[in-house]
C-alpha cells in the first residue's frame, strides 16, 4: 500500500511540526501547493484536531486511504 511519507518522507512533516511549534502557532491555518498540499494533508491527518484550516491548491490525487480517512475523522472531531 502507497503510503504519503513513502513519497514525502517523514521529515517533511516534521519539518511542519517544528515549525508550528518553534513558532508558537498553536493551531495552524495550512496552505500548500502541489507537494505542499499533500505536506499540509498528511500534518493535518496526523495532528488531528491541531489545524484551524486547510487550503490544498493543484497537488496529486494519489493520497492513501489511510491518510484521508484520518483527515476525514480530524474534520469530524
Amino acid at each position: 500500500m502507497f503510503r504519503i511519507t513513502d513519497f514525502l518522507g517523514a521529515a517533511f512533516i516534521t519539518s511542519v511540526a517544528a515549525m508550528v511549534a518553534s513558532w508558537g502557532l498553536g493551531d495552524p491555518v495550512l496552505v500548500g501547493h502541489s507537494r505542499g498540499g499533500l505536506v499540509a494533508i498528511a500534518y493535518a491527518a496526523a495532528h488531528r484536531g491541531r489545524v484551524r484550516a486547510l487550503a490544498v491548491i493543484d497537488s496529486p490525487a494519489f493520497i492513501s486511504e489511510e491518510v484521508l480517512l484520518a483527515f476525514a475523522q480530524s474534520v469530524k472531531d
